[in-house]
């Protein structure tokens, strides 16, 4: 009975360990439009994307010259004339960004945390008017 136990307890970290292991590699993964590019700013945060949570850190955010891409279970790539905006926070910690755009096909809700907003806003600014 007890090593009954401890394989099913064993088998259960395991599979959680591996769904971790999956979305971390899976964020990490470049898209075929990041090919031979360095990113400007680069983060590895906790973050909320339309209704899910994500703690720990489990999004990555990639900043390029003419778009950003978030990488968490898929990938959004935002380009710079898509988002209206990056605020501070959310409406209780203010650690972090909410990114606000205006695409239909994309959750509403980008707020990612632990993330440099001097770093985001300054990139954004100098390569969106371009």
């Amino acid at each position: 009975m007890e090593s009954t136990w401890f394989v099913f307890v064993f088998i259960n970290i395991v599979i959680v360990f591996g769904i971790f292991a999956f979305i971390i590699w899976w964020g990490n993964q470049r898209i075929a439009k990041e090919t031979g590019r360095k990113p400007l700013y680069k983060a590895i945060s906790s973050g909320r994307i339309g209704l899910w949570s994500y703690k720990g850190p489990l999004v990555q955010m990639r900043m390029y010259e003419d778009f950003l891409v978030i990488g968490y279970t898929k990938h959004i790539v935002l380009l710079y004339d898509e988002i209206d905006a990056i605020v501070p926070g959310g409406k209780f910690f203010r650690r972090g960004i909410t990114i606000k755009h205006h695409r239909s096909d994309l959750p509403q809700r980008i707020q990612l945390f632990n993330v440099s907003l001097e770093k985001v806003v300054t990139v954004f600014e100098q390569y969106s008017l371009r």
